[in-house]
């Protein structure tokens, strides 16, 4: 299952500007998704807002808060192998952001074979806030 993210774009009292906004959501997305499969929660640590709330569209597990997907990064890649951003594009409507794209990633199942999947990205940057919540979908 995919998850709902939220990070943030700046936390400076500066404008975000559009271009600035895509280039922000395309590394981080992109940087996200390589530490799946490392478990490096320093990515999370950095591009999470603070308020940010995962949620499993369909899975079991219904929210998290960004500690707990910080400390759930931190206890390691788990079954994924690798994970990498397709694309990303942002359209903007007003000071918002609306970003959509898709990533792939290989999971070992529990015998030790590869099962490959897709997730679709969706995400929100507000200007006001200077945060993104990104990322829905499924795999």
């Amino acid at each position: 299952m995919g998850p709902v993210f939220g990070a943030r774009v700046a936390s400076g009292c500066c404008t975000v500007s559009q271009a600035a906004a895509q280039n922000y959501i395309t590394a981080s997305e992109s940087q996200r998704a390589e530490s799946v499969a490392t478990g490096d929660a320093s990515v999370l640590k950095r591009i999470l807002a603070d308020d940010f709330d995962w949620v499993y569209p369909g899975g079991t597990r219904i929210l998290w808060t960004k500690a707990e997907a910080v400390t759930n990064a931190a206890a390691g890649p788990a079954d994924f192998v690798s994970d990498h951003v397709e694309d990303v594009h942002a359209r903007f409507v007003g000071s918002t952001a609306l970003a959509q794209g898709s990533e792939s990633g290989v999971r070992k199942d529990k015998s030790g074979k590869d099962i490959r999947g897709r997730c679709c990205l969706v995400g929100c940057v507000a200007a006001a806030t200077r945060s993104v919540a990104n990322c829905a979908g499924s795999r």
